[in-house]
């Protein structure tokens, strides 16, 4: 189950040697609501092995449900053990352990499954942690990780609550919010192209299936059941197929199944089917939308629930068929999965206003993202730094979806996850240790000085505008006055010449 929610989560579960402590926050149920007193059991970890912790130092990793003692990020672990930081990972509201005490029907949804009630969870756990390590706001360097939609989740926090945290670190982080996102499946038709060019038979095979005008005789096949509509058999095989161009390590499951696919062969394209499913421990239907309908707290599908709930209401991003789609049937569209919102909680898919956060005029300071350049989401993530808002993009060449948060990726990869390191930990030491500016403010590690002085630091005065005007009025008028008393006085000499020579007599008179 873990691994199936990770992969709709835009992320992969991570296994480490590192050991933390469960614990429980008393999370409030609605923050917006002053009268009420309902509150949640939420689960995150704690970690303090990193150089005993520095108290005023903290790394938040977001993880999303379930979230094992030994499953903290990588590039969480690192930046906690170089800045010797206490590490904490905290669960996602309505995701594995961290469930309120409510049926899943929309009215409970749409009012405590929000980004902004998400988000507000972060800033109550900040805020329980500086009292628990007692760390005041000003003293504690905070920094948020995450990856997918937990990466925007903390790019949107810093947006939101810039005195909570100091910086963030968002890996292949969607940011461009809109109701579907089509270059999903043209980005993995390219990897496939450029990385296994070879598989050429997928596409004829594909083809060929949903060129037939009667699939109900393959779904069984595909280990599907006969309710299923044919819309979700095209959507959950075009999936299935994609999912090894995700993450690097699976993307040698590619060889396999490129290997066995022949043209026209519908037998070969089911054996593929089942070869990836079972790798990722997934069913045609515990990736079919509509197998979600249920609203018990006791559903095996709670988690899907909750995350087609904030697709249908505020993240979209569905994965419809680009133009000329060699992978996606044309009928996974918007309609689609209009229809599997309706379906599933009686309203048409919507997505959040760009003005909310920022959308790619993402103006937050302390900011890293980091992007692969094979992953299929990079289209939906920011590709370019901005110096001026300390907000750094590295683009891993090579790199798959959150290449830089695992430990088995590329040397590129590697790069980058230190480059983002040391971003974090230079912004930090400018947190800790800014210019005196002893006449001026600090602001992004340089000193704005105040009227009248000027250095580096604003140590030194400055002579004010009214006394550079003065001296620019001098500089003129000085030259010019001594140049009009030589011009008057070569000009009475001249006169006085001149008239000593009209009075002389002449010697031809």
């Amino acid at each position: 189950m873990f691994i199936v929610f990770s992969l709709l989560f835009l992320r992969d579960p991570f296994t480490f040697e590192i050991i933390g402590d469960k614990k429980i926050l008393s999370q409030k149920l609605d923050h917006f609501d002053s009268h009420s007193n309902e509150t949640f059991n939420q689960i995150y970890y704690e970690n303090r092995n990193y150089g005993g912790g520095n108290p005023k130092s903290i790394v938040i990793y977001l993880g999303s449900e379930n979230i094992p003692d030994v499953q903290f990020n990588f590039s969480a672990m690192l930046l906690a053990e170089q800045t010797h930081s206490i590490l904490y990972s905290l669960e996602h509201r309505f995701f594995g352990e961290s469930f309120p005490d409510l049926q899943l029907e929309t009215s409970n949804l749409q009012q405590y499954l929000t980004t902004r009630q998400v988000l507000n969870d972060i800033a109550y756990f900040i805020n329980h942690i500086r009292n628990e390590v007692k760390c005041q706001n000003r003293e504690c360097n905070i920094t948020l990780v995450g990856g997918g939609y937990l990466g925007t989740l903390a790019a949107w926090f810093r947006i939101k609550y810039p005195h909570f945290a100091a910086s963030v670190i968002s890996s292949s982080s969607p940011m461009l919010i809109n109701k579907t996102y089509p270059a999903f499946d043209s980005n993995v038709y390219d990897v496939y192209n450029e990385r296994k060019p070879d598989c050429a038979n997928l596409f004829y095979v594909l083809e060929y299936l949903y060129n037939l005008q009667d699939v109900e005789k393959f779904k069984e096949k595909f280990e599907f059941n006969q309710e299923q509509t044919a819309e979700s058999f095209y959507y959950v095989v075009s999936e299935v197929v994609s999912l090894p161009m995700l993450y690097r390590r699976h993307f040698n499951l590619t060889g396999q199944i490129c290997d066995q696919i022949m043209p026209s062969d519908i037998d070969s394209l089911a054996s593929a089917f089942r070869i990836i499913n079972n790798r990722f421990e997934t069913t045609p239907q515990s990736l079919d939308p509509y197998s979600y309908k249920g609203s018990s707290l006791d559903s095996q599908y709670r988690n899907h629930r909750s995350w087609t709930w904030l697709k249908c209401s505020e993240i979209g991003l569905w994965h419809t068929a680009s133009k000329d789609s060699k992978i996606k049937h044309p009928s996974v569209n918007e309609t689609y999965f209009n229809n599997v919102c309706k379906t599933l909680f009686g309203r048409d898919l919507t997505v959040l206003d760009s003005i909310e956060y920022g959308n790619s005029d993402y103006t937050a300071t302390n900011a890293v993202f980091i992007n692969g350049n094979l992953d299929p989401y990079k289209n939906a993530s920011l590709q370019f730094n901005n110096t001026g808002y300390h907000r750094s993009v590295y683009i891993i060449e090579g790199g798959f979806h959150c290449d830089d948060m695992l430990p088995y990726s590329n040397d590129n990869a590697s790069i980058a996850r230190e480059a983002a390191v040391h971003d974090i930990i230079e912004w930090g030491n400018q947190k800790q240790n800014p210019r005196k500016c002893e006449n001026g403010i600090p602001i992004f590690g340089s000193c704005k000085c105040y009227k009248n002085f000027g250095g580096d630091d604003c140590e030194y005065k400055t002579h004010p505008q009214q006394s550079f005007k003065i001296i620019t009025y001098l500089a003129v008028l000085v030259p010019t006055i001594l140049l009009l008393i030589i011009g008057s006085a070569v000009w009475l000499c001249g006169k006085r010449e001149e008239s000593e020579i009209g009075a002389r007599p002449t010697l031809y008179t």
